[in-house]
C-alpha cells in the first residue's frame, strides 16, 4: 500500500493544477531506497480533459528506478478506456485521483480481473447484480438466477428489498463480515436498506458496479461502514 505521505503529495499536486489534469510518476528511487513522486508536465493540447505526459519527465523517472505507478487527476471517478489501455501499454499500475469525489482509483494492468472493470452502468444489464452473475459464471461456471431482467431504476426504487428477494433464489451460506473470504459476495447498504452487491477479491479489494458509474475494483476499507454481511455461493 502507498503511504499517506505519498497520497497526500499527489493530492496536493492535483489540486494545485486543477481544473487542469495533473500527472506524474511514483518511482522507487534506487539511490535513496524509497518511493517518491515525480511531477510531470501535461503537454496535452486540452489539459482540462486529457493527459499526455512529457516524455522528458518519463525518461528521467525511468533513470531514477522502477516506475511503480503513473498517476493523473480528473473530475470523474470513472476510469476511461484510455486509462485501461494506458496501464497495459506501460506495464505498470495506474493511480487516478478524482477531484469531484476526493478519492483514489487504482488500475493494475497485471490483474486478470480487469476484464470486469470499466463496464458502463445499465440497470438490469450491467449493474451490481449482473456483475456478480457474470463473475461466478466466468470464474467458476456457476449459474446464479438472473431475476427481473427488465428492471429499471424506477422499479428498483419501488422494490427496495430486491437483494432480499434475490437471495431467496440463490443457493448460499450466510457469512458474518468478520469471517469473509475471497470470492464471498458482500451485501452492502447505501441508506436504510440492503441494496448493493460486491465480490471480495484478494488483497482486500472489492469488485462492484456502483449505480450510475462504471464497474470498478476498489480497496475494501472504503466500504467498511456500508458492509452488512456476506454470502458464500454454493
Amino acid at each position: 500500500m502507498l503511504s499517506e505521505q505519498i497520497l497526500n503529495d499527489i493530492k496536493l499536486h492535483c489540486k494545485e493544477q486543477a481544473p487542469k489534469e495533473a500527472c506524474g510518476f511514483i518511482v522507487k528511487n534506487e539511490a535513496v531506497g524509497k518511493l517518491e513522486i515525480l511531477r510531470a508536465k501535461n503537454i496535452s493540447e486540452d489539459p482540462f480533459n486529457h493527459v499526455i505526459i512529457d516524455p522528458a519527465t518519463h525518461l528521467h523517472a525511468s533513470l531514477l528506478g522502477p516506475i511503480l505507478y503513473i498517476y493523473h487527476s480528473q473530475k470523474s471517478r470513472d476510469p476511461s478506456s484510455i486509462d485501461f489501455r494506458t496501464a497495459k501499454q506501460v506495464d505498470c499500475k495506474l493511480l487516478m485521483y478524482s477531484l469531484d469525489d476526493d478519492e483514489f482509483i487504482y488500475i493494475d494492468s497485471n490483474n486478470t480481473l480487469n476484464k470486469y472493470e470499466g463496464i458502463e452502468f445499465k440497470m438490469g444489464e450491467n449493474d451490481c447484480y449482473t456483475l456478480v452473475i457474470k463473475y461466478f459464471k466466468t470464474e467458476f461456471n456457476k449459474d446464479i438466477p438472473h431475476l427481473y431482467q427488465n428492471r429499471t431504476i424506477e422499479w428498483y426504487k419501488e422494490n427496495y428489498d430486491f437483494i432480499g428477494n434475490a437471495l431467496k433464489e440463490i443457493n448460499h451460506e450466510f457469512i458474518v463480515k468478520q469471517e469473509m473470504k475471497v470470492n464471498d459476495v458482500i451485501v452492502m447498504s447505501y441508506g436504510k436498506n440492503r441494496n448493493h452487491f460486491g465480490v471480495l477479491l484478494p488483497n482486500s479489494l472489492i469488485l462492484h458496479h456502483p449505480m450510475g458509474h462504471k464497474s470498478i475494483i476498489e480497496p475494501l476499507h472504503k466500504f467498511t461502514d456500508k458492509i452488512l454481511y456476506a454470502i458464500r455461493i454454493k
